[in-house]
């Protein structure tokens, strides 16, 4: 907020714009916004191109840009990551209520079927309860 009214008042008041874009480039330095530190420089040197901060510090843009780009490729995986669990543990639910619901119909032999092909997936325990049958399953 600080960067973008320094950056205003660069633009809009010529007496104070040197010493405004000098805070901003110095502010953004401290930050990970390559794009508005270009457009503060660059209005640096429109207003004084003589002064040292009115050159783009290429090293600087560089190494940024790549930790920029390195945390969102990580932020991307843990949200590939944070879904995918989201489905897994969907799954686990449906696979922990299905079994309940079919012994209401009496299938019997379905969720003995189920609760062997999905017995590596379910970690819980959970109980059926049938007129003639009560078992723990998983």
């Amino acid at each position: 907020m600080a960067i973008q009214r320094l950056i205003c008042i660069g633009n809009q008041c010529p007496p104070l714009a040197p010493e405004a874009f000098k805070l901003a480039i110095n502010l953004l330095k401290k930050t990970l916004d390559v794009t508005t530190y270009r457009e503060a420089v660059k209005g640096l040197a429109n207003v004084a191109p003589n002064d040292a901060n009115a050159v783009l510090d290429e090293e600087w843009i560089e190494q940024t840009s790549k930790t920029v780009r390195l945390k969102t490729e990580k932020l991307e995986a843990e949200l590939k990551s944070y879904k995918n669990n989201m489905i897994k543990e969907s799954i686990r639910v449906c696979i922990g209520f299905l079994p309940i619901c079919y012994s209401h119909l009496y299938l019997m032999d379905w969720i003995h079927r189920q609760d062997m092909r999905t017995s590596d997936i379910t970690t819980m325990k959970r109980v059926i309860y049938h007129p003639r049958l009560r078992r723990t399953v998983g």
